[in-house]
C-alpha cells in the first residue's frame, strides 16, 4: 500500500488561508492535510499528530496568512516553529 501514496509536492504558492487537520485511518495511523480554497494543497502520513509530524507537513508549504487548525496534537508548537 505505502508505495501506491503519489508524491507530495512543494506548494510555494502563498494561500491566505489554509485549514489543516488529521484523519485517523486506525490507531497506528494519521494522514495530515493542509486545504486551501478548497483544494488538498499538502498531506503527510504519521503515526500520531505530533509537533514533528505537522513540521513535515507545514515545510512543504508557504506559510499561509491564517493557519486554521482545532488546536490539538501538537499542531500549535509547530506552527509556532
Amino acid at each position: 500500500m505505502w508505495g501506491l501514496w503519489p508524491p507530495v509536492p512543494l506548494v510555494d504558492e502563498v494561500h491566505h488561508v489554509v485549514h489543516v487537520d488529521g484523519i485517523h485511518l486506525h490507531r497506528d495511523a494519521v494522514v495530515l492535510i493542509a486545504i486551501a480554497d478548497g483544494h488538498v494543497i499538502g498531506w503527510q502520513i504519521a503515526k500520531s499528530e505530533r509537533s514533528a509530524a505537522w513540521q513535515s507537513l507545514m515545510a512543504r508549504i508557504a506559510p499561509p496568512d491564517v493557519l486554521v487548525c482545532d488546536g490539538g496534537g501538537g499542531i500549535m508548537k509547530a506552527a509556532k516553529t
